[in-house]
């Protein structure tokens, strides 16, 4: 079990926003990009971006193989798979899940320099999400086909437990997306494949369903307006659409936000991950089928693509750390192969999506 020592950590819950009203307010957008080129895991060279909050000056760093002997594998080097992410805008490092074999959280500061280990072991895992205020760290475990779990770990990476199994949610399957409600003591989930989304007391007691939805991708709280809002993800030509409702309801006054219909930019779409900015008065998405990043206002209105496929690229900052690591094979050849093939300058996500500061 890894166990970091970057500490003292700020433990103000009071400017974190998740706890009440915030008072570092988000500027910038973050999202990962996992290399899915059909490269060996060894070549992969996926990455983060961030972006200003109207999609202007996107920049990314690579995310550069892991030393197997941190994550325990038997081969020399892997590349990482990032998915969920999340930003600590008081202490300014960001948080992910790199799905790579047996699963693992890291962080970083925000530009991608030191990059640490958190925990490891956690297989499938999918999507995290900060309790600063507890300094924990919780994540969802979803494979569709093994049994899926929702877990936490402590900051430091001690503590690890999985709290919600299929003896507190019978029917638990492919739990996707994970958001806090740290004053309240709750948390949610979107249960993709069970069709429903579901709350818990943050130590996994409690479990109740919300609503049934079919398909329920991305999730997000507007602890500020108390609403929940989701994205149903089904296939690119499936009705997939964002919804919200009062989160201190039972889902009986649900509401479409944007439908098909509503999103001119192109087709297909599917929202798989979201985020909401209350403060900014924007829900913004990341659409899995199109390759874009997407905005619109709380209520629906002024839906706008702010990044796609075609303009990624232009922001491209590589950074080739592959000669860094020992063991590396043919160093030189991976530097090349990773920086130069154009599907590697291609996004391929989002998977992750998450506000914070640049």
């Amino acid at each position: 079990e890894a166990v970091l020592e970057k500490y003292p950590r700020v433990e103000t819950a009071q400017v974190y926003p998740e706890i009440e009203e915030p008072s570092i307010l988000p500027t910038a957008v973050y999202f990962t990009d996992p290399d899915r080129s059909g490269y060996s895991y060894i070549r992969r060279r996926s990455k983060i971006w961030q972006l200003n909050l109207d999609g202007s000056d996107p920049q990314a760093f690579f995310l550069p193989p892991v030393e197997v002997e941190a994550l325990g594998l038997n081969t020399t080097i892997h590349g990482m798979t990032p998915l969920g992410i999340e930003v600590d805008m008081v202490n300014r490092e960001i948080y992910w899940a790199d799905g790579t074999y047996n699963g693992s959280i890291w962080r970083s500061n925000l530009d991608g320099s030191d990059q640490q280990l958190v925990t490891r072991d956690v297989s499938n895992i999918r999507e995290i999400a900060l309790d600063m205020a507890h300094s924990k760290i919780y994540w969802t475990v979803s494979s569709g086909s093994e049994p899926d779990t929702i877990g936490v770990v402590n900051l430091d990476g001690s503590g690890k437990e999985s709290l919600v199994t299929v003896a507190e949610a019978p029917g638990l399957n492919t739990p996707i997306a994970l958001e806090l409600d740290v004053a309240n003591g709750k948390m949610y989930w979107a249960d993709w494949q069970g069709h429903k989304i579901q709350y818990a007391n943050l130590n996994g007691s409690g479990v109740r369903d919300f609503i049934s939805v079919d398909f329920p991708g991305g999730l997000a709280l507007d602890l500020v307006h108390r609403k929940i809002y989701w994205g149903t993800y089904v296939n690119p030509s499936g009705p997939s659409k964002i919804q919200w409702a009062n989160l201190d309801g039972n889902g009986s006054d649900a509401q479409d936000l944007i439908t098909p219909a509503d999103v001119t930019m192109g087709v297909p779409w599917g929202p798989w991950t979201l985020e909401v900015d209350p403060a900014g008065g924007k829900i913004y998405w990341g659409d899995r089928d199109g390759s874009r990043i997407g905005r619109a206002d709380l209520d629906g209105q002024n839906p706008e693509i702010i990044l796609d496929n075609l303009t990624l690229a232009q922001g491209l900052v590589p950074v080739p750390l592959w000669n860094d690591i020992p063991g590396t094979p043919d160093p030189a050849e991976l530097v090349d192969r990773a920086v130069t093939r154009q599907d590697s300058l291609q996004r391929r996500g989002p998977i992750g999506l998450a506000l914070g500061i640049r």
